[in-house]
């Protein structure tokens, strides 16, 4: 069973943001460098030190994958951000939003980018329906 998945609605009133814990080098070749810090659950959480673990992780972005991250500024909604990368790019709406999501989704596995949603439309439970 899925668990507690966003309608369309909530996922284009969506705003993304930049972990406030990432540390941003500009490289000389046009690249940024992200930098972030890694946890690590269970067992691991105590015995990282001793078993000299990376404590992080570094990831260049370029090209497409720049521009996306610049365009997130921690106000625009993923829905306003689809329609700025679309015109930009000569995309429908609906190529945008698939590249957007699947690139929104690899920074959010990375610990890059995290998404707010906004008060108004947080998860409400469906209401019942009453048998016909």
């Amino acid at each position: 069973m899925a668990k507690n998945r966003l309608q369309l609605k909530q996922q284009l009133a969506s705003i993304p943001i930049h972990n406030a814990r990432i540390r941003e080098t500009p490289d000389t070749d046009g690249t940024l460098v992200v930098e972030v810090d890694l946890t690590y659950k269970g067992l691991l959480r105590f015995m990282y030190r001793g078993l000299k673990l990376r404590t992080t992780r570094r990831y260049r972005l370029d090209g497409l994958g720049l521009e996306v991250y610049r365009m997130i500024d921690g106000i625009k909604s993923f829905e306003v951000l689809i329609d700025e990368f679309a015109n930009k790019n000569r995309l429908t709406f609906f190529e945008g939003r698939a590249f957007l999501m699947q690139y929104l989704q690899m920074l959010m596995q990375k610990g890059l980018v995290a998404i707010g949603i906004p008060n108004s439309q947080l998860l409400r439970p469906s209401p019942l329906r009453e048998p016909s």
